[in-house]
């Protein structure tokens, strides 16, 4: 199926949970898919007839599907990754109501996970893990790592900036305090690692130029000994 559509929010549920009768934060992801293609469609020989217009009086309804989260935190500030050319995996950015900014990453919110406690079965070719109503906070996904950004009387701004690099998003927070980050959504498939040796790369550089050098001056010498032989 082809997602044509998605929405996603957040609210504060009064209603009690079954765990300890309190209010939670929930998520409710919402994802709409236009007709499915088949197996052989996308193929570079066939074309695919769509439409370039669309009328809500054609009976075209697309498939809905929905799922609701639990978050552990309250939210007070939502906002979506961008990167460069999004072709990264996109995340949620959140800014917690304990002072600290997060992200959530897309497929952990994907109405398509399956909910194997009523017999759905996982799909081999989405990679997604079984459904589970409850979020976890993990604390390699907080940006603000311990510091705690405070919000101030008046209500913060959150936005997110794309960088050169792809795998590789900004994240600013404006309120009581201003707060800046980078941050991969993914993981930052285009930039070396800290733990990078460079100075090896380099020596090795050298090296191959010395080598390069040394070996020219040895075939002009065998050369000109050539000729006058």
């Amino acid at each position: 199926m082809v997602p044509c559509s998605w929405c996603f929010c957040c609210c504060l549920s009064c209603l009690p949970s079954r765990v300890d009768n309190a209010a939670r934060t929930e998520l409710s992801s919402i994802a709409l898919f236009a007709n499915s293609i088949g197996t052989y469609d996308l193929v570079p020989w066939k074309n695919i007839d769509r439409e370039d217009t669309f009328s809500s009086f054609d009976e075209q309804i697309p498939v809905v599907l929905q799922k609701t989260f639990t978050y552990p935190e309250g939210i007070r500030g939502l906002t979506v990754s961008r990167t460069l050319h999004g072709a990264s995996e996109k995340a949620f950015v959140l800014y917690t109501s304990s002072g600290r900014v997060a992200f959530l990453r897309r497929d952990l919110v994907d109405p398509r996970r399956p909910d194997v406690s009523v017999g759905a079965k996982p799909d081999p070719s989405i990679p997604l893990k079984p459904y589970h109503e409850h979020l976890a906070q993990v604390p390699t996904d907080v940006i603000s790592y311990h510091l705690v950004v405070e919000e101030g009387s008046l209500q913060s701004v959150l936005m997110s900036f794309p960088t050169y690099m792809e795998s590789t998003s900004e994240v600013f927070l404006a309120g009581l305090d201003l707060f800046y980050a980078r941050f991969a959504p993914s993981s930052p498939y285009d930039m070396l690692p800290e733990q990078f040796q460079r100075q090896i790369i380099v020596l090795a550089s050298i090296g191959i130029f010395i080598a390069t050098v040394v070996a020219y001056q040895m075939v002009v010498k065998k050369s000109i000994r050539t000729i006058w032989k």
